[in-house]
């Protein structure tokens, strides 16, 4: 009798928290304590939003200024390169034996002036003795015309002293018309040193240019050329980029320009950043395009980014104000591609429900669908908090 009693007692102290079917029965869910808010209409800062694409402020195409083949690129696209880096160099060998030509040009015309100089030397020499031998004809001319007159000697010695005086006189144009021809080939060997040292210098710099520098420290951003191809003066090879500064190169309507202000502090998205960052309004250009019937406008972007040529990116301007549905960017829930909030029914059980987001402004984030006005939404509290909990409402 007492067994059967206390097996009876084990029954029920096991059947404890079940139901009658052997099923053990569920708790309640828990509480929880949250904050929410009653959606309303408010007034928001309208926006006029222009993309573009970011650009750098400062950007290098790095050219030929030679003709020939490449011999070596040591850049690729990312690289970072300082002021002065070799990145591109050019087969010398043709320059290099115009250089050794030029040089050579050069010796000769030194040679041809020293051997001028020479010349120049015996012809000067030359005419002093001929001008000595001339004044001394011209004194005995003189002095034999006198005797002519007083009749002590014939005429027929006369003549004879005379024809002396004017072959001195002869010699002496002769070897005054020889130095002016030395002179003039004097002259033309130093211009043929001149047009040579020109000619070299040309080669030496072409030579130079066969090494092709850096002109900036920078980032290549796009590489046109590979080993082998056939260089052209004037022919792109690489385009650098100054990493310290870049700006947006967005496009705005031709009708909305009046809303941009040259100076004016915007936010700007670029897709790549966590956040808007400030762009100044540095440049307005002022022809439009004809076809888009729109104006590229320049906004210098803070220093420093994680920045590259080419990424897009949204510029906001503002545009007077209009009413929206907005709620606080902190109680967005973020599932992948889904946006979400918690509202919370009259019942007190919150219900995840999915929303379409448009601008954000500030901390404040538009609803463009999902939501209406009057219902409440969790702002506080909704860490881990699933789909039909039961809520304690705090405000």
């Amino acid at each position: 009798m007492r067994t059967a009693l206390a097996l009876a007692v084990l029954l029920l102290a096991g059947c404890q928290g079940e139901t009658p079917g052997g099923v053990p029965k569920a708790e309640p869910p828990a509480t929880r304590s949250v904050r929410t808010v009653t959606l309303a209409i408010q007034p928001i800062q309208a926006t006029l939003e222009a993309v573009g694409s970011v650009r750098s402020k400062t950007q290098s195409v790095v050219a030929s200024k030679v003709l020939g083949y490449v011999r070596e690129v040591r850049v690729r696209e990312g690289d970072r390169v300082r002021s002065g880096d070799l990145l591109v160099s050019i087969d010398e060998a043709e320059l290099k034996t115009r250089v050794e030509r030029a040089q050579a040009l050069l010796d000769e015309s030194g040679r041809s002036v020293d051997e001028a100089q020479r010349n120049l030397d015996e012809a000067r020499a030359a005419l002093a003795a001929a001008e000595a031998d001339h004044r001394y004809a011209e004194t005995t001319a003189t002095r034999f015309r006198r005797l002519l007159a007083q009749e002590l000697i014939s005429a027929q010695e006369f003549d004879g002293v005379e024809a002396k005086r004017k072959s001195a006189e002869a010699l002496v144009a002769q070897a005054r018309a020889r130095i002016l021809s030395l002179d003039a080939r004097e002259a033309q060997a130093h211009m043929r040193i001149e047009q040579a040292k020109a000619e070299l210098g040309q080669a030496r710099l072409a030579l130079e240019d066969t090494r092709i520098a850096a002109p900036m420290a920078g980032v290549v951003v796009e590489k046109r050329v590979e080993p082998g191809n056939l260089a052209s003066p004037g022919q792109p090879l690489l385009v650098l980029d100054d990493p310290r500064q870049y700006r947006l190169e967005a496009m705005v309507g031709e009708s909305a320009m009046g809303r941009v202000r040259l100076g004016a502090v915007v936010p700007v998205v670029i897709d790549s950043l966590p956040r808007p960052v400030d762009g100044r309004v540095a440049e307005l250009i002022a022809a439009a395009d004809p076809a888009s019937r729109s104006v590229i406008v320049k906004l210098d972007l803070p220093a420093d980014l994680p920045l590259r040529s080419g990424m897009f990116g949204r510029a906001r301007f503002p545009a007077g104000e209009r009413k929206a549905l907005v709620v606080p960017a902190a109680a967005v829930v973020e599932r992948g591609q889904l946006s979400s909030l918690f509202v919370v029914g009259a019942d007190g059980v919150a219900r995840l429900r999915l929303v379409t987001l448009g601008e954000r402004h500030g901390e404040r984030v538009e609803v463009l669908s999902g939501l209406t006005p009057g219902e409440r939404i969790v702002v506080e509290g909704g860490d881990g908090l699933a789909d039909g909990s039961r809520v304690d409402v705090r405000g």
